[in-house]
């Protein structure tokens, strides 16, 4: 009895959780220039457990160091053939990355994997297109509150 109230004790209280969480995404369409790294902009946090999400970043919260399951999906209007990829950014320098090979409409491309971050670390997602019709900038698709394009992550217990 007395090991069924602490687990049950601990969830309550969010001990055992898989926070910090955060989801993102974007609101408003936001143009890629050909050739060129962007940071993508995310302007509507869908939750943020420990207000770690801002200004298109998560930091790690003071005390919440660990590993992460960090993802990440951006889709862009295309009209031509166009090379798309994700960057991951941790402290400002790139560590992960994507690529989508040649696309004609609507592209997208995905990013998941597992980070050691400690407190004050941060993540930022980037776009690199490069469009074959004549470096042509793109737009991020976005539409209400659709997911085209999102940022997230949690903590791993």
């Amino acid at each position: 009895m007395a090991i069924t109230k602490i687990i049950a004790d601990s969830i309550t209280s969010g001990a055992i959780a898989n926070t910090p969480a955060f989801l993102a995404r974007n609101n408003s369409a936001q143009s890629i220039s050909a050739n060129t790294a962007t940071k993508v902009t995310f302007g509507t946090e869908e939750y943020d457990t420990d207000s770690a999400f801002a200004s298109s970043r998560f930091t790690v919260p003071s005390g919440k160091a660990g590993k992460y399951f960090i993802y990440s999906k951006v889709q862009q209007d295309c009209s031509d053939n166009t090379h798309l990829r994700i960057g991951v950014y941790k402290n400002g320098s790139e560590i992960g990355r994507t690529f989508t090979g040649l696309a004609n409409n609507d592209e997208f491309t995905s990013w998941n994997g597992t980070i050691d971050l400690s407190a004050s670390d941060y993540i930022e997602i980037y776009i690199y297109q490069n469009s074959d019709g004549g470096g042509a900038s793109r737009d991020v698709r976005t539409s209400g509150s659709l997911l085209y394009t999102y940022f997230g992550g949690y903590k791993l217990l």
